[in-house]
Formats: structure tokens, C-alpha cells, sequence
């Protein structure tokens, strides 16, 4: 069946100037043409030719070279994996652009705290022990990023899998705290550990979907914190550290080894983010240390 060359461009979703085109460059030659009216027709078997075309174009290669892959009958297969290839990079090059963009917001965001910082609410107060269910974690940092190792995404799978314990165990939800030990801008390594308070220890065995096993402990309470409330996306949690670090500097504190999150509202919740209720915590030495180093 002959297709007009007007219904070939809307099948193959490419213009009729284009088609037009590679015609007369011997890329894609029409099936026929009429005499008297000069119209172009094809045929639908034509149609994996020009996919093959745009295929290619989308890989970045000329239209020399792709008529050279096609006259040298490049397959299918070939081409999948062309494109599968092409995937990755452009993929890593996504990947790579997000990066940035994040580092650009942060960067504007931190600028408009200098403005903001005789206006921040932070407090210095004693932070109570207490005792639940620990997920210990040790993840890779990326150099010159403000990762805290879990990233959003693997925080929220981690966050679900800690509901499902929850509800599968009949366990009551309590805002979950994050500790993050050590917070050096240059570690290649951060550990850190996500524990769900609880009044009891369970009676038996809490088992993660992952078949990792929670583990009970009583975690002890810091003498001296900064302590700072903000409501945004749990992706904020690394800036408003610095944030409070930036206060403690201002007005002659030094850090502790262990920085907090609790999530008052927060990842393992459901609603928007920007409505997410998160207290950072940094744990300030006792003036005795501060004189020994």
C-alpha cells in the first residue's frame, strides 16, 4: 500500500520537508513518485528506515554516516545497543546537571541566611537520653557535595521499610531521630544511625524488609545542643546543620562529634515536604573541653 508522503510524515512523526529532504540526499528515497504531479508515496515498510534515521540522529551522528551504518545493514540489535549506550551518558549527564542545580539552590539559600541570621531562632539546651531501635548506616560521601548520605530517594525507601516494621509489629510511630557522627566536610565515610523511640524494648525480633535487624539501645543524652526548628524538604537537613554551625561559630561554640535530626514531621509522613517539621540538633563541648584541645 502507497502512503502520500503528507501521511508517511504524520506515521513517522517527521516533517515533510524533512523526508523531502533526505529524498534528494538518497537517505530515504520515496517508492515512487507521480510523473504528472511530481507527489512523493511510500510504503509502510519504509517506516523502519526512517526510525532507523531519527534513531541515529538522536545518537549525534551526521547524515553521511548514518546512510553509510544503513547501506552497511547495521541491525536491530546493533542499534538498541547504540542507544542503550547513549542512555547511560545521557542519564550521567542528567545526574550530573541535578548535582549542580542543587548546589546553585544551596548556595542562593545560604546567601539569604547571612541576611537572615540575626532573625533565626536557635536554642542551647540539654537533650534528654532515651531508648528505641537503631538502623545503623556507613555510606560514601561524594566530594565537595552536601550529601548525608542516604540522598532522598534511599532516604524515603529506608523510611518506608521502617513503617512497614512499624505496622507490622504494631508498634507506635514516634518522630524517628537521625545521628550523624563526626560530620567532617572532607570524611569519605559518614556513620550514622536511624533510631525509632519507643517507651519498651519489643518482645520479640524487629526484621527490616531487607532482613536487616533492628537493634535496641539506650541512646544518651547530650549535656549542652543547639538546637533549631525548620520546616522544608528532609534534602534541607545537611544546610540547616550548617546553618546552626554557623551560629555556634558566631557566637564562640564548638561542635561535638554527633549532629541530630528529629523528625517531627518528616519523611516517614505523608503530606508535602515544605510542611515538614525537622529539629537539627549539634551537640556542643563542655567548656572544660574546649580548654583541654
Amino acid at each position: 500500500m502507497l502512503l502520500k508522503i503528507g501521511d508517511f510524515a504524520r506515521l513517522s512523526r517527521v516533517s515533510v520537508k524533512t523526508l523531502r529532504y533526505y529524498d534528494e540526499i538518497g537517505l530515504l528515497t520515496s517508492s515512487e513518485v507521480d510523473p504528472f504531479t511530481n507527489y512523493r508515496y511510500y510504503t509502510v515498510d519504509q517506516l523502519a528506515r526512517i526510525h532507523r534515521i531519527m534513531a541515529l540522529k538522536e545518537l549525534g551522528l551526521s547524515l553521511e554516516q548514518i546512510k553509510q551504518m544503513l547501506d552497511s545493514d547495521l541491525s536491530l540489535e546493533q542499534i538498541q545497543g547504540m542507544f542503550e549506550l547513549r542512555k547511560g551518558e545521557l542519564q550521567q549527564h542528567v545526574e550530573e546537571t541535578q548535582a549542580r542545580l542543587a548546589q546553585v539552590q544551596f548556595r542562593l539559600r545560604m546567601l539569604k541566611v547571612e541576611d537572615q541570621m540575626p532573625t533565626i531562632d536557635i536554642q542551647v539546651r540539654e537533650v534528654a537520653p532515651f531508648a528505641g531501635l537503631t538502623d545503623h548506616q556507613r555510606s560514601r560521601l561524594e566530594p565537595d557535595t552536601l550529601n548525608l548520605g542516604s540522598g532522598s530517594q534511599a532516604g524515603a525507601a529506608r523510611g518506608r521499610m521502617y513503617l512497614e516494621a512499624l505496622s507490622k509489629y504494631k508498634l507506635p510511630l514516634n518522630p524517628p531521630v537521625a545521628i550523624y557522627y563526626d560530620l567532617d566536610f572532607e570524611a569519605e565515610y559518614l556513620e550514622s544511625k536511624t533510631i525509632l523511640p519507643l517507651d519498651a524494648k519489643p518482645d520479640e525480633e524487629i526484621v527490616l524488609s531487607d532482613n536487616s535487624v533492628m537493634q535496641w539501645e539506650t541512646i544518651p543524652g547530650l549535656p549542652m545542643a543547639a538546637s533549631y526548628f525548620f520546616n522544608g524538604p528532609y534534602d534541607q537537613v545537611p544546610e540547616q546543620l550548617l546553618v546552626v554551625e554557623r551560629w555556634m561559630a558566631e557566637n564562640g561554640y564548638r561542635r561535638g562529634e554527633q549532629s541530630r535530626a528529629i523528625f517531627h514531621r518528616g519523611p516517614m509522613h505523608f503530606g508535602p515536604q515544605n510542611e515538614f517539621v525537622t529539629e537539627v540538633q549539634i551537640e556542643i563541648l563542655p567548656k572544660s573541653e574546649e580548654v583541654q584541645q
